[in-house]
């Protein structure tokens, strides 16, 4: 048997920590979080960070980065 048959990537079991926040929002600031965290033009990573920072929620730079470059657990 060969030692790398069958192998599979990772499953990941974990949430994105966007969508754990998002779970804890209001349906309207959810649709409002995820609208920013799309629109690529008007919202860069830092900027939302620090906007949604100053209204309580808390999401690095870094979280944003992943999600928008769909390397997090999505």
């Amino acid at each position: 048997k060969k030692m790398l048959e069958g192998l599979e990537p990772l499953v990941r079991r974990r949430a994105c920590k966007l969508a754990l926040i998002a779970e804890t929002l209001s349906m309207e600031d959810r649709d409002i979080l995820w609208g920013a965290i799309e629109d690529q033009v008007l919202w860069a990573p830092q900027g939302l960070s620090v906007a949604l920072a100053q209204r309580g929620v808390r999401i690095s730079r870094y979280h944003i980065e992943k999600h928008r470059a769909k390397t997090c657990p999505c």
